[in-house]
């Protein structure tokens, strides 16, 4: 089964060759040692993850918070991501 049927079957209460899996809290040290690069979670990282909004726009560090997301998950096997409520824009101007 792909992700996506994995995560349909589970979803409509049908039986999935596995049980999809995902990460509920991957903490940036040990998501950096899997990207083999810099990782800024705002979950966990807000003074972090706000310097680099700051320094590089609000719009980009979304989507290279997505990106990794992703990455992550597809270098880890997963079938789904767990997803936070993202900072606003004006949240980070005003911050």
């Amino acid at each position: 089964m792909s992700s996506r049927e994995r995560v349909e079957a589970a979803f409509l209460h049908k039986e999935p060759d596995r049980t999809p899996i995902f990460e509920y809290i991957l903490l940036s040290p040990v998501a950096e040692s899997f990207l083999g690069r810099r990782y800024v979670d705002f979950c966990g990282q807000w003074s972090m993850w706000l310097a680099l909004a700051k320094e590089q726009g609000y719009e980009k560090s979304m989507r290279q918070y997505a990106r990794e997301r992703v990455e992550l998950a597809e270098v880890l096997g997963h079938d789904l991501l767990y997803c936070m409520l993202s900072p606003t824009a004006k949240e980070v101007e005003q911050a």
